[in-house]
């Protein structure tokens, strides 16, 4: 089971959450348009570690590996957030006329081109039913994948491997479709008049990236306590780092191919998204981006020995956290017309992150000590016993 300081990091988280919340509903009251937008950023932040989670649960079903048995609970009690994720919506949904164009009646009156677009897709009558249905696709893929997992736990005699690889193959496609239509509402959205079929795929990368990272710190976290002490070893963090670089790579390719793409047709209509991310300081901030998500992270996965050291691992998949949080603040930032080639940071954009990402963490903690920390009847858990023996020995 997870060791008794896991109830200390779950209070910690929890009191962070309701600390850093007191500001964030102060920058509610004084500055409503910007809440939201601080809000809708460290939801997606939030959102992203949840289904990535969930994304990797079933990549690690369908290939297996020592690299997943040992990480499987804490990525299965991420998961287990978007319980959490569900009610969390409710403020973007209150706040869409803050946040959406197509949501306001004064932007559509003089817009023919957007009042068409709204009409078609982008109105609150087929916009909440798809949000509804992201919301029940991904939940039911979590309490399916739990549910087997669960009964693999108290069913030894039954082999749930099959079972879990059988939903996790279509499960995956579903997951790729379904975020395909949810960015393109949520964040695309911002900015309708845009658009983009590389985009979700960006996000797709930024999940597992995210996903993993947070896997490797709290395996690290874990690592000075039993029984990870003993099961966690240098060749697991390696391929872990492995996966890092994976994700590192897949997302440096689609937002070159995406900015290659419009750079190369050049029509004004399509280079609007980029221009306003290119000036009045956003070029400063765009670059700062590529070298903190892209260039210091390839850097060093390169190395084996990094990827085997534990810590060193850990504190660069702090660093790509936050680079997840700078991405997602990339897409969001510039999309309104008043910081649309201005950069802009407000303290609400720090305040209710962290608000939020104390208690998706205090409620992650309180789902990671429900179980044990390795399911002993995982098909590939002998693989981690016998690197844990040969270490001993």
């Amino acid at each position: 089971m997870a060791p008794a300081v896991v109830n200390v990091w779950r209070t910690r988280a929890l009191i962070v959450g309701c600390v850093f919340a007191v500001p964030s509903i102060l920058g509610w009251i004084l500055n409503t348009d910007q809440f939201y937008r601080a809000y809708l950023l460290g939801y997606m932040w939030c959102f992203e570690l949840t289904v990535g989670s969930m994304a990797l649960v079933m990549l690690y079903h369908l290939t297996g590996g020592a690299w997943g048995t040992v990480v499987r609970r804490i990525l299965e009690a991420a998961m287990q957030n978007i319980w959490l994720m569900i009610p969390l919506f409710a403020p973007i949904i209150i706040g869409v006329h803050h946040l959406y164009p197509w949501a306001r009646p004064e932007d559509l009156a003089g817009n023919d081109h957007l009042r068409f677009i709204a009409h078609q897709y982008l109105r609150l009558g087929l916009w909440l039913p798809r949000a509804a249905l992201y919301f029940i696709v991904f939940g039911s893929l979590v309490w399916v994948l739990m549910a087997f997992s669960r009964r693999q736990d108290r069913e030894p005699e039954v082999s749930m491997a099959r079972s879990l690889r059988a939903i996790s193959g279509p499960g995956a496609v579903i997951y790729l479709f379904m975020t395909l239509f949810l960015y393109t509402d949520w964040l695309m959205s911002l900015t309708p008049d845009w658009y983009s079929m590389i985009y979700a795929l960006i996000f797709n990368a930024g999940h597992g990236l995210a996903a993993i990272s947070f896997a490797v710190i709290v395996a690290e976290l874990l690592l000075a306590y039993q029984p990870m002490k003993s099961l966690l070893q240098p060749g697991q963090f390696l391929d872990q780092g492995k996966i890092m670089l994976t994700f590192v790579m897949m997302w440096g390719w689609w937002s070159y191919a995406q900015w290659i793409i419009y750079w190369s047709g050049n029509k004004p209509d399509e280079i609007t998204w980029y221009v306003d991310r290119t000036r009045g300081g956003w070029e400063w901030y765009g670059l700062a981006l590529i070298v903190i998500y892209f260039c210091i992270p390839f850097a060093l996965l390169l190395s084996r020995s990094f990827k085997s050291n534990p810590h060193k691992l850990a504190k660069l998949a702090m660093l790509t956290l936050l680079a997840r949080y700078m991405d997602v603040f990339w897409f969001i930032g510039p999309a309104f017309p008043d910081t649309a080639g201005k950069f802009h940071y407000s303290w609400l954009d720090a305040t209710v992150p962290i608000s939020l990402g104390g208690f998706w963490l205090a409620l992650f903690f309180q789902h990671l000590k429900a179980r044990p920390l390795l399911a002993l009847q995982d098909p590939h858990v002998d693989l981690v016993l016998e690197q844990a023996y040969g270490s001993e020995q």
